[in-house]
């Protein structure tokens, strides 16, 4: 007997019909939750935390098992999105034996040689290292306004605000943001929770003289800033927690 494997199919987009719709009507909905493990590849703990949060994003795993970048049609060399497209179907494939995430390692080297070698990285770099791999082999990536699955996901805006004491003066600036760094401080009857860390970050602080100067009333006052978050769902999530 002769199997032929076929090749997988360019992504296009699908609106059911009235069949379809009524196929799916009565169908028993099977719950996605990709319980794989990652093997350890050598001092790989920071490589696999990293992925194991990426596997596990809603945005990000809809994109890849809706075969939006597909590896096999992919012309990129060393693309971080062709690595993610088969780790996603390596995961989410069923199987429970323990997958080693080899090829994606490898390609991390290649793309980014200050990862190179098999020290233990900081897994904070390489979060970032790996989001900017993913956008510039991304369908839709630009320089401006950048719409693919990454800024997408992930992209934010922190508003920082200065407020000069003596005249009132508000200074904001805006600057675009794909992460933000939280201290994990717990109080001694309380467990840390994101909402108490990310009010911590946008808590009242007072700048002395030296920080700042004032460019309407020209004195040297103490300043109050604060950064509050353009991500309208966390600052929903913060409110309901109050």
């Amino acid at each position: 007997m002769v199997v032929t494997k076929k090749g997988r199919e360019t992504y296009h987009t699908w609106t059911p019909n009235e069949n379809d719709t009524a196929a799916l009507k009565d169908a028993v909905q099977i719950q996605c939750q990709g319980r794989r493990g990652l093997l350890n590849l050598g001092q790989t703990c920071f490589l696999n935390v990293i992925l194991q949060s990426f596997i596990h994003n809603p945005l990000l795993r809809n994109y890849f098992l809706s075969d939006k970048h597909n590896r096999a049609v992919c012309k990129n060399t060393d693309c971080t999105c062709c690595e993610l497209d088969k780790l996603f179907s390596e995961v989410y494939s069923g199987e429970t034996v323990p997958y080693g995430p080899i090829s994606f390692l490898a390609t991390t080297w290649r793309a980014s040689s200050e990862l190179a070698g098999y020290a233990q990285q900081d897994a904070h770099e390489f979060f970032i290292t790996t989001l900017n791999q993913i956008h510039a082999t991304s369908r839709g990536s630009t320089n401006v306004s950048c719409n693919c699955i990454i800024h997408t996901t992930f992209q934010g805006q922190l508003q920082s605000e200065v407020k000069c004491e003596r005249c009132g003066n508000v200074t904001s600036t805006v600057d675009q943001m794909l992460d933000v760094s939280l201290e994990v401080e717990g109080d001694r009857d309380a467990e840390a929770t994101l909402g108490s860390c990310l009010r911590r970050f946008t808590k009242p602080e007072t700048l002395g003289s030296k920080e700042y100067s004032c460019s309407k009333c020209k004195q040297i006052p103490h300043v109050s800033p604060a950064s509050p978050f353009a991500y309208p769902y966390l600052a929903r999530r913060i409110a309901a927690s109050n």
